[in-house]
C-alpha cells in the first residue's frame, strides 16, 4: 500500500471496488479500508485499544516486535512502556517467556534504543486528516505554487 501512486482514501472516494485489484488486498481488508476512510475509525482497532493501554502501543516501535509478542509482554509481565520492557530485559525476565529467548531479549534491548529515538507515531487516519487540512490550507496560500 505504501508504494501506491495514490492514497487509499482517494481510491475509496473514486471507486472502493478498485481496492480489491491491488495485490494483497482482498475483500476483508478492502472493507476495513473503506470503513477506516469513511468513518476515521476501525471497530476492531477500537476494541483492541479498549483492552490494551495505549502506552503498550509504544512497544510496537521496536523493530521485530509485533503485536503478538507485545501482547504477551503486556499479559505476562504487565509491561506498558519501553522503560518497563528495558528493566524486564535487564532482569532476564523476557527470555523466560515462551516464544522468547536470549537472542530475542538481546534484540529487544537493541531495538529499544531505536524505538526511543523514533519518537511518537500517530494512526494513519489521524495523519491523513492532518495532511488533508494542510493541503487545503496550502492551496489557499499565494506564495505556494
Amino acid at each position: 500500500m505504501r508504494d501506491l501512486p495514490e492514497s487509499i482514501s482517494s481510491i475509496v472516494e473514486d471507486d472502493p471496488k478498485r481496492l480489491q485489484t491491488i495485490d494483497g488486498i482482498g475483500k476483508s481488508v478492502a472493507e476495513k479500508c473503506v470503513t477506516l476512510v469513511r468513518t476515521g475509525e476501525l471497530p476492531q482497532l477500537t476494541e483492541v485499544l479498549e483492552q490494551v493501554p495505549e502506552s503498550v502501543l509504544a512497544l510496537l516501535r521496536i523493530p521485530g516486535l509485533g503485536p503478538k509478542k507485545a501482547a504477551v509482554l503486556f499479559r505476562e509481565l504487565q509491561i506498558q512502556s519501553l522503560e518497563q520492557l528495558q528493566a524486564a530485559c535487564e532482569a532476564g525476565q523476557v527470555e523466560q517467556l515462551k516464544g522468547f529467548g536470549a537472542k530475542t531479549q538481546e534484540s529487544i534491548l537493541a531495538g529499544i534504543a531505536i524505538a526511543s529515538a523514533a519518537g511518537e507515531r500517530i494512526l494513519w487516519a489521524e495523519a491523513d486528516a492532518v495532511v488533508g487540512e494542510l493541503r487545503e490550507h496550502m492551496a489557499t496560500c499565494s506564495a505556494i505554487e
